[in-house]
């Protein structure tokens, strides 16, 4: 690179995880993602010390902008506390990204109840309402550098970002497919761009026989529907990744041609739990509520559903004693969960 051009990894150099790179073009300091990473049960972030005790930069706060590539955790799990650090920084991405990021980063921790303090909740969610939401192909100007942004497939919202500085062109990308996956299609890159440097995730760089087994999900889900279909027992999927959670759904949803329930245990959404509930209560053709856990919001949500005339099937453990009220209802009652899927059809 030129003399006025640095680059220096802080995260993600020579390691898997906690991808964060710094970029500097002439007088602007730039950030391009902000991961953590995982190793025998560790979590490990980037390593700014290198930076701040640099000739470049004497304080993070001179950081101008910070782009993220997309929602995987090692490109975006440390955004908070870089935003936290670097408070002048904008901070950019798309639209898809801000929601899985904000899905990872806030309502994770934020409601489902794992994190009580209001005052960090609202910090955080102020944090959210700073970043700046981008689209694909838009070009962005910044003083001295424009930023385009394009495709860079591998899940929703990902993109590479194209930086043209002095007639230099520099293109960066985290993760990225040159094949269409089940969400998403490939990248995209203009055939009569010339790119004078490139910086990429090199995952498998080190491993040049490596080939990447694109039909590991179709198999699974090939696997899982056998199970069902011919030794007649329920599976649970437990997919800790939301993207590829989505992906699987999709899939399997698509292969399942004899339409066998699926239960999913948790609905991703950007409003209030409560609210979300009696959505889905409203549009639904009738209502299958549990009562076994003696739990308030199903009386509740029931309560709800009987209200704007939902037809509502009751379910209950055979040893479980209901209440007096709801006792009056016809309820189904089992002795095991596998009996479940068999008592609502007969």
């Amino acid at each position: 690179m030129g003399r006025d051009i640095y680059f220096m990894p802080l995260g993600g150099g020579q390691r898997v995880g906690a991808s964060c790179y710094y970029l500097r073009l002439g007088e602007v300091n730039i950030i391009l993602d902000a991961g953590i990473g995982k190793e025998r049960g560790m979590v490990f972030e980037p390593d700014l010390y290198p930076l701040v005790t640099s000739p470049l930069i004497q304080s993070l706060s001179q950081i101008n902008q910070i782009y993220i590539s997309h929602a995987h955790a090692d490109h975006v799990g440390y955004l908070f506390e870089l935003m936290g650090k670097t408070s002048r920084a904008e901070v950019y991405m798309t639209e898809i990204t801000a929601l899985l990021s904000q899905h990872q980063l806030y309502d994770k921790k934020y409601l489902s109840g794992g994190e009580r303090s209001e005052v960090k909740r609202l910090k955080a969610q102020s944090m959210l309402d700073k970043i700046t939401k981008v689209s694909y192909l838009q070009a962005m100007e910044f003083g001295s550098y424009k930023a385009t942004f394009l495709p860079a497939g591998h899940i929703p919202g990902a993109m590479m970002i194209l930086f043209e500085w002095k007639k230099r062109r520099i293109l960066y990308t985290g993760d990225y497919s040159m094949e269409s996956m089940p969400l998403t299609d490939g990248c995209m890159i203009p055939d009569d761009l010339e790119i004078d440097t490139i910086i990429m995730c090199g995952l498998h760089a080190r491993h040049p026989g490596y080939v990447k087994k694109t039909d590991k999900l179709f198999k699974f889900v090939r696997y899982v529907l056998r199970l069902v279909k011919e030794k007649k027992i329920s599976v649970m999927c437990r997919i800790r990744q939301l993207s590829k959670g989505i992906e699987f759904l999709k899939i399997l949803n698509q292969r399942n041609v004899e339409h066998i329930p699926i239960f999913i245990d948790e609905v991703q959404h950007n409003d209030f739990i409560t609210p979300e509930l009696l959505k889905h209560n409203k549009n639904s053709k009738f209502v299958v509520v549990d009562l076994t856990h003696q739990n308030n919001g199903a009386y509740f949500e029931e309560g709800y559903a009987m209200g704007i005339g939902k037809p509502v099937i009751q379910l209950c453990r055979k040893d479980v004693t209901l209440h007096f009220d709801i006792a009056q209802k016809n309820t189904i009652m089992w002795d095991t969960e596998s009996d479940i899927p068999q008592r609502l059809t007969n």
